[in-house]
C-alpha cells in the first residue's frame, strides 16, 4: 500500500496545502513584495523572494521557493518582471526579476493596454516593468500600422493582445 494514500497522509497534505495557501504573500503590479498590508524593504529579502519565484508545474499558480521550502503568493497580472532589455551580439536579452537572463523571441513581445509584455519560449510571460517600457521609446517604430522595436538593424514586432469581451 501506497504511504500517500493513508488517512493520516492525505490529512498532512491537507493540511500542508492550506498552510502554502495562508501564508498571505503578494506581488504587486510594479514587484513589490507584501504580506497582508506590509511591504516588505529588507534589499535581501526581496531579492531572495524574487529568485525564488517558479510556477508550480501541475497548476501554473505563482509559487516562491526560500531554500527548499515553497508556498503560493498572488501576483497582480503575471509575477515576473523584466527589469531591463539588452541588444547583445544579434540576440535581445530580457533580465527578470527573478535574476535569470533570458533571450526574447522575435514574436515574445505583446501589448495589452498600456503594458508590454514578453512571452518567452518556454511559455513563461513577463511584464516589462515602467522604467523598462519607457526606455524603449528611443527603438520604438510603426510600420504599416504595426509597432515594432529595432536594435542593429533586426525588428521585433510587438503584437496586440486579442481583447476580451
Amino acid at each position: 500500500m501506497n504511504d500517500e494514500s493513508t488517512p493520516e497522509a492525505v490529512a498532512w497534505a491537507a493540511k500542508l496545502e492550506g498552510m502554502r495557501r495562508g501564508v498571505g504573500l503578494r506581488l504587486d503590479r510594479e514587484g513589490r513584495w507584501w504580506q497582508g498590508d506590509e511591504p516588505f524593504t529588507h534589499g535581501g529579502l526581496v531579492d531572495a523572494l524574487n529568485r525564488g519565484i517558479r510556477l508550480h508545474p501541475e497548476t501554473g499558480e505563482p509559487i516562491v521557493y526560500i531554500g527548499d521550502k515553497w508556498c503560493y503568493f498572488e501576483s497582480a497580472e503575471v509575477p515576473f518582471i523584466v527589469h531591463s532589455i539588452r541588444y547583445q551580439e544579434t540576440a535581445l536579452w530580457a533580465e527578470l526579476n527573478t535574476g535569470e537572463r533570458l533571450v526574447v523571441p522575435r514574436d515574445g513581445f505583446v501589448s495589452r493596454g498600456d503594458r508590454v509584455f514578453i512571452t518567452f519560449g518556454d511559455g513563461r510571460t513577463a511584464r516589462l516593468d515602467r522604467k523598462t517600457q519607457g526606455r524603449l521609446a528611443d527603438a520604438l517604430s510603426e510600420t504599416d500600422g504595426r509597432l515594432a522595436l529595432e536594435f542593429g538593424g533586426a525588428r521585433w514586432l510587438i503584437r496586440q493582445a486579442a481583447t476580451s469581451t
